[in-house]
């Protein structure tokens, strides 16, 4: 495999030869998967299924509708993807558990919000859901 990870590379070279690439050596058998993954973004990226140019230009649920196709991406994911890489400060990942437990301990909820409760508290902080309290301070929130 020649240096750099860029899509070609990736797409067209072997799962068995990724393996014994030295960026993939530490890799365990549970952890392979993500070779695969790693394969299916570059592919994709390759042909256009998934096209960051494009991306730019998408609301937030299209983006997430955008890059869900691809192999180990989940909502999530892409939540994620669209907060630190695009910069959108109104994206509000409900199901992340640092957020849950910043709502919990906001409201004085004893169980972890249910996601309708979760997105009717979201949509006061609107448009800048991720950094209100329980989005910027998911991890104090946790106790670390």
């Amino acid at each position: 495999m020649a240096r750099g990870a860029c899509p070609t590379v990736l797409a067209d070279t072997s799962q068995g030869e990724l393996a014994r690439h030295a960026v993939f050596q530490d890799l365990t058998p549970r952890t392979r998967g993500k070779l695969l993954a790693l394969q299916d973004l570059a592919r994709k990226a390759q042909d256009g299924a998934v096209d960051f140019k494009a991306i730019l230009k998408m609301d937030d649920d299209a983006v997430i509708h955008h890059l869900i196709q691809v192999r180990g991406i989940g909502r999530w994911t892409a939540e994620m993807f669209l907060i630190f890489n695009l910069g959108r400060l109104d994206a509000f990942p409900v199901l992340d558990l640092g957020i849950q437990k910043g709502v919990q301990r906001l409201y004085g909820y004893k169980k972890l919000p249910a996601e309708s409760t979760m997105r009717k508290h979201a949509e006061k902080w609107k448009p800048y859901r991720i950094i209100t309290p329980p989005g910027t301070c998911g991890n104090r929130w946790m106790g670390s």
